[in-house]
């Protein structure tokens, strides 16, 4: 099932704006709940996916890049083989 345009675009815009800092995500939680309470608990959850997939990772950082990020060097060390 493909997901309508209108909604993939609300959705990165949602996303990108929580990400920039406009939109406040306790602003996002709040509007959910409202979705929630007006009987709408399927937007409501979905607006609260938004939360997680703009505090996730951005997609051009691998899992490999993110371990790589951990290590440190250590001074004087050898590299040879």
């Amino acid at each position: 099932m493909e997901i309508p345009l209108t909604e993939r675009v609300m959705n990165a815009l949602v996303v990108q704006l929580i990400k920039s800092g406009v939109i406040d995500p306790d602003d996002v939680i709040e509007a959910a709940d409202g979705l929630d309470e007006g009987g709408d608990t399927d937007a409501g959850h979905a607006l609260r996916c938004l939360l997680l997939y703009a505090s996730a990772a951005a997609d051009d950082q691998s899992p490999a890049d993110r371990a790589r990020a951990r290590f440190q060097t250590i001074e004087g060390g050898k590299s040879e083989g």
